[in-house]
């Protein structure tokens, strides 16, 4: 986790001052694009990380219903990770 936690930390570095200095570059995009962009540009990294928590909770619980979201929600996780 400690590896996950560092590489994090140098892809937001890395994206943010791409973000910063694409503004006076002269990339022309709107505040709501570049926010979504970074938004997930900043998640991205996160999920194998909630693959891995998701899928903890999923193989612990009892109820079938919160197994089938679990599954659910991890099959929304691999999805945006491709």
């Amino acid at each position: 986790m400690i590896i996950l936690k560092n590489l994090y930390i140098i892809w937001i570095i890395i994206w943010g001052f791409g973000a910063i200095l694409g503004y006076y570059m002269a990339y022309d995009a709107t505040f709501t694009k570049m926010f979504f962009f970074l938004v997930i540009l900043y998640l991205f990294p996160l999920l194998p990380y909630f693959y891995y928590l998701i899928y903890k909770k999923a193989r612990k619980t009892k109820n079938i219903f919160v197994a089938i979201c679990c599954y659910l929600l991890l099959f929304v996780v691999i999805c945006c990770y491709y």
